[in-house]
C-alpha cells in the first residue's frame, strides 16, 4: 500500500485495548527479575495526520488500579526521513499525568 492509500483506511480510525495488556518494563526487582507494566491504550488518528496515543498504566493485571496516565500526540510525516522530520519527532508532546 501507498502511503496515501494508508492515511484513507486509518482516517478517522480508533484503536482500543480490549483487556488490560501485560508488557514488559524497564524496572527490574531486586533480584533482578523484570517487572511486569499493566496498562490499556486508546490511539486516534484524525486528519491532517494527527495522532494521539493514551496509555493507562495499572497496579494490577485486572485494570482496576490506575497509577498513571501517559498522553502522546503528534503528527505523521510520510515520505523519506530528512533532517526536518527528525527534529519534528523529537518535539512530540509527552504529558504524564499522575492518577489521584
Amino acid at each position: 500500500m501507498t502511503p496515501e492509500q494508508i492515511t484513507q483506511v486509518i482516517q478517522g480510525g480508533q484503536w482500543v485495548s480490549i483487556t488490560t495488556e501485560l508488557r514488559p518494563s524497564s524496572n527490574k526487582s531486586a533480584t533482578g527479575e523484570i517487572q511486569p507494566f499493566y496498562c490499556s491504550r486508546v490511539f486516534t488518528y484524525s486528519p491532517p495526520d494527527r495522532f494521539a496515543c493514551t496509555v493507562m498504566n495499572y497496579a494490577d493485571p485486572n485494570g482496576k488500579v490506575p497509577l498513571v496516565k501517559i498522553v502522546i500526540k503528534g503528527h505523521n510525516a510520510w515520505g523519506e526521513s530528512t533532517r526536518l522530520h527528525q527534529a519534528r519527532t523529537t518535539l512530540i508532546t509527552l504529558q504524564m499525568k499522575r492518577m489521584r
